[in-house]
């Protein structure tokens, strides 16, 4: 294999060399940072999910240890609106505060007809509330014409208020119904929005309260308020989602716990229920929807700018191969082609291969001294040659031949005196008598 050959395999053995181990560099970086990103985002969720959910059950847990109060409270205000079912609501609430204690802790009061309607009550957002399409409501308040007293499992969220509030339910008489709502005055759901805050993170989040309403599922935001408005106006004002007719997101994440993920804008978007079971029986509606937005923009940033430091890199790379390639290409290969091509020539090599100070330029000086050599010799023979023919003088029998330079050695062919014999000027014999 030619020498030149040899350089351009070598020299593209090194560009496969380096560009393989600069693109698995970098496809080994990316995949480590991309699943740096995974693990940051599977965290975010993680500690977004466990503290909204902690923060609900202990929410929850505080309200249980004062169950005991509210029993009593409930059981007082059932027996004196069961004797006269006309007194004055808000009369009859400070009556109850100023004998039971409640530290942190107030309540309401509902009147509530048989199309489960609140009619009368000490809290005027709830006025003329339905309570048919709240579920737990409906059947604890069905349930308490056993003439017991029923609390609701778990605490609920007012959308008017956005405080949590536990219930009780239970019947006056025939077509009145008596619900109370406690609600602790320290701790609101406005926490929640604190709660999102103090984790400390870029992430945006909302949390969404899904439940049945009429045919379908309808949610609200628990961090969102709606203060000043009237709770039946809220609630008529959500959209009713219908499974079967168009599918949504949030809705699904809460009933079909079908999570939801995407990336936009630098955004990634994860939704998904906080609690991984249908909490009907336990919350008394179906569940609790995360919706987080992570922010990774400064990281998709940095891939990028690892990606144009890669770009750059290879383009350096290729750069330093081709002045790589030119320089052997100017210095070895085209100096050996010249070199090669001149020998087979017999000619004398150029003076912009001697220009270069290298072993190359070394042996073709050398050439260009045995080339002139060789050829001064050459020219000196031929001289000699050509003398030789013009001065040569023959002798034959020891007869003196004489050569003239003034005359041609055709003009000497017709002469009677010499004869030309291969080019050779020969005296005439005298024939004998």
């Amino acid at each position: 294999m030619k020498l030149r050959h040899q350089l351009y395999l070598f020299l593209l053995f090194l560009s496969a060399v380096l560009i393989f181990t600069l693109v698995l560099n970098y496809l080994s970086y990316k995949k480590q940072y991309e699943q740096d990103i995974k693990s940051f985002i599977e965290r975010e969720v993680v500690l977004h999910k466990k503290a909204i959910a902690n923060s609900i059950l202990n929410k929850n847990l505080d309200f249980q240890e004062e169950k005991d109060i509210f029993k009593k409270i409930s059981s007082e205000a059932l027996l004196l609106l069961k004797k006269d079912k006309t007194l004055n609501l808000q009369a009859l609430k400070a009556a109850l505060k100023s004998k039971y204690y409640l530290k942190n802790y107030d309540f309401e009061l509902y009147l509530i007809d048989e199309n489960y309607r609140v009619f009368k009550t000490t809290f005027q957002k709830d006025l003329n509330l339905d309570l048919t399409n709240i579920s737990d409501a409906r059947n604890l308040l069905d349930k308490s014409k056993d003439g017991n007293i029923y609390f609701s499992k778990f605490i609920n969220n007012n959308p008017a208020s956005m405080e949590y509030r536990l219930y009780s339910y239970s019947f006056i008489e025939e077509n009145t119904f008596l619900e109370l709502s406690f609600v602790n005055k320290a701790t609101t759901n406005t926490s929640l929005d604190g709660l999102v805050k103090a984790i400390q993170t870029n992430s945006e989040i909302n949390i969404y309260r899904v439940f049945k309403n009429e045919d379908g599922y309808s949610y609200y935001n628990l961090i969102n308020t709606f203060f000043a408005e009237n709770t039946e106006n809220i609630y008529k004002s959500l959209n009713i989602i219908n499974l079967k007719e168009k599918e949504n997101s949030i809705v699904n994440a809460a009933i079909n716990f079908s999570d939801f993920e995407e990336i936009k804008d630098g955004f990634h978007l994860k939704i998904m229920s906080v609690f991984d079971k249908n909490m009907q029986d336990y919350l008394g509606y179906e569940n609790v929807v995360m919706e987080l937005k992570i922010d990774l923009r400064e990281k998709i940033e940095f891939i990028s700018g690892v990606e144009n430091l890669f770009i750059a890199s290879l383009v350096v790379i290729i750069f330093i191969l081709l002045l790589i390639f030119t320089f052997i290409n100017n210095r070895f290969t085209k100096p050996i082609e010249e070199i090669l091509k001149r020998l087979r020539e017999s000619k004398k090599i150029d003076n912009n291969i001697l220009k270069y100070d290298n072993e190359l330029s070394k042996i073709a000086k050398k050439y260009n001294i045995l080339y002139d050599n060789f050829k001064n010799e050459i020219d000196i023979n031929i001289s000699s040659l050509n003398s030789s023919k013009m001065q040569y003088i023959s002798l034959n029998n020891s007869s003196l031949t004489y050569f003239t330079s003034k005359g041609s050695l055709t003009e000497m062919s017709g002469s009677s005196k010499y004869n030309v014999v291969d080019n050779e000027i020969v005296m005439k014999q005298k024939s004998p008598n």
